[in-house]
């Protein structure tokens, strides 16, 4: 059964109203095996939105590896496009909309949901191919938004904090 988390973030904003994640881009993660704390079991995974991403628990060899459950030697992660589909009714996120940050409302602010089996994630180390609208409604598109940084000279993007909760 899939466990949901949500990518929470807080960002300092530069002459730009909003950051959008759309589904050309792409999440890089680090994720561990569910249940560990040891950081040899990490792996760093690059999802792109329309698809999901699986990989295998290196630790796991030999007989171990057949005798194991598949659950301990395989994990898969998804980005979730739209949380009526995953059925979450939980905290009224199924009206909330995901796939973009601005600077009103809440400080941490839920920008995506990630549907994860045999693993969850630990780091976001940012994306690629996101579309930035500055404040006078400029859009960039393709912009590599590595590390949570962006910056141009004129307009910037600084993710000051981010978390994954689950859900």
């Amino acid at each position: 059964m899939p466990v949901l988390y949500g990518l929470y973030m807080d960002a300092e904003l530069e002459n730009v109203s909003s950051v959008r994640f759309t589904e050309a881009s792409t999440w890089n993660l680090v994720v561990q095996k569910a249940g560990s704390s040891d950081l040899a079991e990490q792996e760093s995974v690059a999802l792109p939105s329309y698809q999901a991403a699986c990989l295998e628990w290196k630790g796991v060899r030999g007989v171990d590896r057949i005798a194991c459950d598949r659950n301990a030697r395989e994990a898969r992660i998804s980005l979730v496009g739209n949380l009526r589909r995953v059925g979450s009714k939980r905290l009224g996120l199924r009206k909330q909309s995901l796939g973009e940050y601005t600077n009103k409302g809440e400080h941490l602010s839920l920008v995506a949901v990630f549907s994860c089996e045999g693993c969850e994630p630990v780091e976001w180390t940012g994306s690629g191919d996101i579309v930035i609208e500055d404040d006078e409604g400029n859009t960039l598109e393709g912009v590599d938004f590595e590390y949570g940084i962006w910056h141009d000279g004129l307009r910037g993007v600084a993710t000051i904090h981010h978390e994954f909760r689950r859900i």
